[in-house]
């Protein structure tokens, strides 16, 4: 075994064995990294021959145990190691407090004069640190022990001499008494608190570089893990690509020939009803002519369907839907007017042939007649999506219950006219119905109510076919609907399953569009627009325009004829109109009688009633203002005389008539708030308006002006709970109508302040004339 050793040439100009002049001389002559002469050293024959079986062999067994060994020697000396720095650190009670203070600035005065100048006698230096204060507090009490022995010495001459050097060292005075620290032992004292804060610097590093080599460490291994990881997830994607390759490949193939045949069998059954539609027209007319509406209608409503759905963007039958539209609507007018013929024919009928032959008195098969002609009309029209026949059963209904009830009362007056009456006159048939006697008006009103449950059992059989009829269309409807969303969402599966498993397979005819004309329809039979509150006829006189709609009209009618029969207004408009005919001339009374009260106003002192108190008195009870008073305070009140002072809490007021007016008024509009809340946004305008009155007629003149003040501060005090009353009975939307409430509180509070900066000025003009005087 052949060894080359080679020195480099740093090496050999930094040996300290070798003197400078053969360093010279060697960098003289030599010049290169490799200038030693190569020497050939031979193999020793005692050492053995070491192969790569040796190291295997003591990395399995020995190296194993070492790394252990070596691991827990570096963590015993690392141990050791911060043993002994926390016993060679510094702590931060060596360093003064001032120094870490987050206020801490040299600009400041207290900062400048507790770093630079000696401490006043009797205070702590505050260049201690907490270890130097600990001493001297124990160095004070020592010397507060008498019983502790103090060593006196005289002075040697090395103490004159520092005495001496002390003298010389003497602090330079400053203003106040105060003097400047030495500038040796303040320099000495600041050098040693900054190494002191350099050295706790470097052991906050330490410990912090230590903390950071392990996560650099962590974050190695970490990475090494990941490139291992996807190495793996590397080789196992190769091997199953490969693996689909081998064995998925011939089971792609039958599905991409199965999905094939599904758009072949698609395209075939699209021909077919290609075929179908091309005859349509044709289909519905000769149904129509061979009177089979129903069929003419569903041939009708599937070619629309086939149209919107698979059929869109055929360019042949582009005019056949409109055409199909058109005849559906000529179909729903020829079903309206045969509806309006049979209905007509059905309440045509005389009284008397009504009452011999009833619905629910005739036999079954009469009743299976009757039904048979209406049913395939009303579902015709169902179907047809014409729902204008109850407007149509409406008008109908009114004119024979109004028509039989005109007919049943004249012939009962016929009956019951006297032999003295010359003869009938139709003109006049109030005035027969008002000399019918008691016994004619019950027998009378018998026949008219007689009359009006055979039309009501008859609206009800006509109720019920139409219920019936709209079942069965809504089921229809429902079927076909659940129908096209699971061909829909078979076909989007299959569709999905082909996009993702064939990649260069035929492309799909898709039935994107199935089920769009269907969604209207779905929306409208599940969630129907709420109907609005109110009257039958107000429900029946609304458009239908789906199945749910006609339903709820349908169950309207016996109570829209009944509605009809009573002739009357609603009670609740009647009485919201009384209402606001009765707060409007209250308004306008109140508002009159105080606008003719403040023009009449003498200006002076009012007698308080006891009327007037009691409602003061029941305000500050309850915090409510009102007219009613409790039966209690009438009879507490013994004293009926009038007084000169009004008495709210504690407080005396001597005001004018018309404050007493409006207080009266302002319990009035309380009082009606509480009878009618519904009508709080017109009373709270109306306060309002009451208030704005007051005040801007009030104090004219300078005569009086001291009782208008202490009026308008009364009034003032009962205007939050008037809008604290009115903010319980408005809705959250009205509320906004109570900022007027406080705008006219600022306006009663600066007319107050006006009036006593127009007295205090008076006042003082009075002053200065008396004193000129003098």
């Amino acid at each position: 075994m052949r060894l080359i050793y080679t020195q480099n040439l740093a090496a050999v100009l930094s040996d300290p064995k070798r003197t400078r002049s053969e360093v010279s001389a060697f960098f003289t002559r030599h010049w290169g990294e490799q200038f030693i002469p190569r020497k050939n050293i031979p193999p020793a024959q005692t050492i053995p021959s070491i192969s790569l079986e040796h190291f295997r062999q003591y990395l399995a067994t020995t190296a194993k145990k070492h790394k252990q060994y070596l691991k827990a020697r570096r963590a015993l000396r690392q141990k050791q190691t911060q043993q002994n720095g926390e016993e060679e650190r510094i702590s931060r009670d060596e360093v003064a407090d001032i120094f870490f203070s987050p206020t801490f600035s040299r600009h400041t005065q207290h900062t400048f004069e507790a770093v630079f100048l000696e401490p006043k006698p009797g205070e702590i230096d505050n260049l201690f640190s907490p270890i130097e204060k600990r001493k001297e507090a124990l160095r004070q009490q020592q010397n507060q022990n008498p019983f502790i022995e103090r060593h006196e010495s005289c002075g040697s001459l090395y103490s004159i001499q520092s005495g001496q050097q002390q003298q010389s060292l003497l602090p330079i005075e400053a203003s106040n008494g105060r003097f400047f620290r030495a500038c040796l032992r303040l320099q000495n004292k600041l050098e040693f608190f900054d190494d002191a804060i350099s050295t706790l610097l470097n052991q906050q590093l330490e410990n912090r570089s230590e903390q950071f080599w392990k996560s650099v460490n962590s974050y190695e291994a970490l990475h090494d893990d990941l490139e291992e990881s996807i190495e793996r997830i590397k080789i196992a994607r190769q091997k199953l690509a490969k693996t689909k390759l081998e064995l998925c490949s011939r089971s792609q193939n039958l599905l991409q020939l199965y999905y094939a045949k599904i758009n072949r069998q698609r395209l075939f059954d699209k021909l077919q009803e290609i075929a179908c539609l091309r005859d349509a027209q044709l289909t519905v007319q000769m149904l129509l002519n061979q009177d089979d509406v129903p069929r003419a209608l569903e041939c009708i409503q599937t070619a629309m369907e086939v149209l919107s759905a698979d059929l869109r963007a055929v360019n042949c039958f582009r005019h056949l839907g409109s055409q199909l539209e058109e005849t559906k609507k000529m179909i729903g007018k020829m079903l309206l007017e045969e509806f309006e013929q049979v209905i007509q024919k059905e309440f045509a009928w005389p009284i008397e042939e009504q009452k011999r032959k009833q619905f629910f008195d005739e036999e079954e098969e009469e009743d299976d007649g009757e039904i048979s002609n209406l049913y395939p009309i009303i579902f015709s029209l169902v179907r047809c999506h014409e729902f204008r026949f109850l407007a149509i059963l409406r008008e109908e209904i009114n004119a024979t219950v109004k028509n039989s009830t005109k007919q049943i009362v004249k012939a009962q007056i016929l009956t019951h006219l006297d032999a003295d009456t010359i003869g009938y006159n139709p003109t006049t048939l109030s005035e027969h119905i008002c000399k019918l006697t008691s016994p004619q008006w019950d027998a009378t009103l018998l026949a008219v109510v007689n009359c009006l449950i055979i039309l009501c059992n008859k609206m009800k059989s006509i109720q019920q076919l139409i219920i019936k009829c709209a079942d069965q269309a809504a089921l229809e409807e429902s079927e076909q609907l659940q129908k096209q969303q699971q061909q829909k969402s078979r076909s989007d599966s299959i569709n999905k399953s082909s996009a993702q498993n064939s990649g260069t397979s035929t492309p799909s005819i898709g039935n994107s569009s199935v089920g769009s004309s269907s969604i209207p329809l779905d929306k409208t039979t599940t969630n129907p627009p709420p109907l609005p509150p109110g009257t039958p006829g107000a429900l029946l006189s609304l458009p239908c325009h789906n199945i749910n709609q006609l339903r709820a009209a349908a169950i309207q009618l016996i109570g829209h004829a009944i509605y009809l029969c009573e002739e009357r207004i609603s009670k609740r408009i009647q009485s919201r109109f009384k209402t606001n005919k009765f707060i409007s001339k209250f308004t306008e009374a109140r508002q009159r009688e105080l606008s003719a009260t403040i023009d009449a106003e003498p200006w002076k002192l009012a007698h308080i009633n006891s009327n007037i108190q009691r409602i003061v008195d029941c305000y500050v009870q309850d915090g409510v203002l009102t007219t009613a008073t409790n039966n209690e305070m009438i009879n507490n009140g013994e004293d009926e005389e009038p007084k000169e002072m009004l008495k709210l809490k504690d407080e005396e007021f001597i005001v004018i008539g018309s404050a007493l007016l409006l207080i009266n008024i302002l319990a009035s509009y309380s009082d009606l708030l509480r009878l009618f809340p519904t009508a709080g946004m017109e009373l709270s305008m109306d306060v309002v308006q009451c208030l704005k009155l007051f005040n801007s007629r009030t104090c004219q003149l300078i005569l009086g002006a001291a009782l208008a003040s202490r009026s308008l501060q009364l009034i003032s005090i009962f205007i939050p709970a008037l809008k604290q009353s009115f903010l319980e009975h408005l809705p959250v939307e009205r509320q906004t109508s109570l900022r007027h409430f406080d705008s006219t509180a600022r306006d009663y509070a600066d007319h107050i302040g006006e009036i006593k900066d127009k007295l205090l000025g008076m006042m003082d003009r009075e002053l200065l004339v008396a004193l000129e005087e003098v």
